[in-house]
């Protein structure tokens, strides 16, 4: 390990968050900032949500997820941050040092402080406890995006989403876009945890019902997901 490199403040996550923390931090005068991102290129999940919904809040315009992860990372830039990826952060050395591994060896990255972008882990089914086979085509909206992305595909024309929050409705976009209809909305929740516009407007996308107070009590198929058993959360 043989490389350091010093920053006034080093961004963990090369995300929505990080990109615009960096920015922020190079108009408030701070003149040394590094966002360590761990993937190939910067701008997070919107890199594989190829569907609009992105831009409106902060650059006051919609766009799609690609093309608002590439306007956040040129901002950056342009900023005067300096963005370096494929850079995974394994460790803390000592303080605000850490330690990050790229493809061309190990380096140290000392600061004067550390601000952690890394983003929200998605709870995969293990976690969300719900019993049943272990079939290919369970997937978390971070993993259909990112299959879409890359050309993949979805491997079936019926899905069914659970949840009802904001990424759930763009995972149903996602389907959509890949030729699979959304047969089956799930929530445990009485309404969708949306706005009404959102809502509504998101409701015409939907191949089939949402199916309020239920959840997902096992899922049936040995090579592929062939069916799944939904309770009633009020009649059991």
């Amino acid at each position: 390990m043989n490389e350091v490199l010093t920053a006034d403040v080093v961004i963990v996550g090369g995300g929505p968050a990080g990109l615009s923390a960096a920015r922020e931090l190079r108009k408030a005068g701070v003149a040394e900032v590094l966002v360590l991102e761990r993937e190939a290129e910067a701008g997070g999940i919107p890199r594989h949500s190829d569907h609009t919904g992105y831009g409106l809040r902060d650059i006051k315009r919609l766009m799609k997820g690609p093309a608002y992860a590439r306007k956040l990372a040129a901002r950056a830039h342009d900023s005067g941050a300096w963005v370096l990826t494929s850079a995974t952060v394994t460790g803390w050395a000592d303080g605000c040092s850490l330690l990050v591994t790229r493809p061309s060896g190990r380096m140290r990255v000392d600061a004067k402080a550390v601000i952690l972008a890394t983003g929200a882990r998605e709870r995969p089914r293990a976690a969300r406890l719900v019993p049943g086979d272990r079939p290919a085509g369970v997937l978390t909206t971070g993993q259909l995006q990112t299959a879409i992305h890359a050309g993949q595909g979805v491997g079936g024309t019926r899905a069914v989403v659970v949840g009802s929050q904001l990424v759930s409705w763009s995972a149903v976009l996602t389907l959509r876009e890949a030729g699979c209809a959304t047969v089956l909305m799930t929530s445990e929740f009485p309404a969708a945890e949306v706005p009404a516009l959102v809502r509504w407007g998101a409701s015409r996308l939907l191949g089939g019902p949402l199916a309020r107070r239920t959840r997902i009590t096992r899922i049936i198929g040995r090579v592929r997901v062939e069916a799944v058993e939904v309770e009633d959360l009020r009649t059991g």
